[in-house]
């Protein structure tokens, strides 16, 4: 229930004392450090790693551009009714300190992405694919959560990213930079489109610097898990397991070993299948694959006992 993720957080903001005639400048920090907006990724996170991706850049108007890289290890509630069939929704949240009003915008000229959040998709190794991304900004309370107001909301979604993990292309390697696929992957977006929210105006003019009130930046993961693994791991032996004992009712009731020693095997090795499942955390419900798992060993029980009921008939 936990994962890493690494994210790089590209901030920009205006302060008017760092204006330049030039059409892109670096700051030059050893002597003054200039201002830049109080961030804290999820701190529930039980890791953390922020490293400066470069130097700030300053645009003319004093827009200011800088650049974080972010390594933390984030708790997911997931629930596992529906395994290995389910979907689990996972979240990001950033707090921003000091009372400044932050939003989700398009990501520095130099990304090959329209979306505002962007993912490369061949690093993204995982269990699960990802369905869609949604993005939040909203203002939280801890002392008032109930004027808690969203006033940005959007949704990208990643629909044709199995492409990325299906490719026989390796998009970290030079040779591969240029091609268009790669260029797609390294940087996708998805298809994205934002709705209509609340007017936060009045709970806006509340946030200070005192953070009574704080705005947060949120991006959550819909996640659906890919089951080919159990498909042919799982199902198809528990299903053959199950076809194979029902082959003993073909077989003549005189033939008490054969039939007796089919049924055996098939229950051995449905009770051998259970205990290669992969387990769980100690949960206090049952999964869907245990209620297969389940019906799987009692078709074959049944099928055994269907012999012994035979049996004692034909003999009276």
């Amino acid at each position: 229930m936990k994962f890493q993720i690494t994210f790089y957080l590209y901030c920009h903001w205006t302060d008017s004392r760092l204006n330049t005639s030039a059409d892109l400048a670096s700051v030059d920090e050893t002597k003054r450090r200039i201002w830049r907006p109080q961030v804290m990724p999820d701190p529930m996170s039980t890791s953390k790693r922020v490293d400066n991706v470069d130097k700030p850049y300053v645009t003319p108007g004093g827009r200011v551009i800088d650049g974080r890289r972010y390594t933390i290890e984030v708790t997911c509630l997931m629930t596992f009714y529906n395994y290995p069939h389910d979907r689990q929704f996972c979240n990001v949240p950033i707090y921003i300190a000091g009372g400044v009003i932050a939003t989700w915008t398009l990501p520095p000229y130099w990304m090959k992405t329209h979306s505002v959040v962007a993912m490369n998709m061949q690093r993204a190794r995982s269990m699960f694919l990802v369905d869609h991304v949604e993005y939040l900004s909203y203002i939280g309370s801890n002392s008032f959560p109930e004027e808690t107001c969203i006033y940005q909301k959007g949704l990208c979604d990643y629909e044709g990213s199995e492409s990325c993990y299906m490719t026989d292309l390796r998009c970290s390697e030079a040779e591969n930079q240029n091609n268009s696929l790669c260029i797609k992957c390294n940087n996708f977006g998805g298809k994205c489109r934002s709705y209509e929210t609340s007017n936060c105006s009045s709970v806006i003019k509340k946030v200070s610097p005192v953070n009574l009130y704080f705005p947060t930046l949120e991006f959550r993961f819909k996640l659906t898990r890919r089951y080919s693994y159990h498909l042919l791991k799982t199902y198809v032996p528990s299903f053959s397991v199950v076809g194979m004992s029902w082959v003993s009712f073909w077989i003549d009731p005189s033939s008490a070993p054969a039939r007796t020693g089919l049924g055996v095997t098939t229950v051995l090795t449905m009770v051998t299948l259970s205990g290669k499942v992969e387990p769980a955390p100690e949960l206090n419900y049952i999964r869907a694959i245990d209620v297969w798992m389940l019906g799987c060993k009692l078709f074959v029980i049944l099928a055994l006992l269907e012999y012994a009921c035979v049996n004692f008939t034909v003999s009276t």
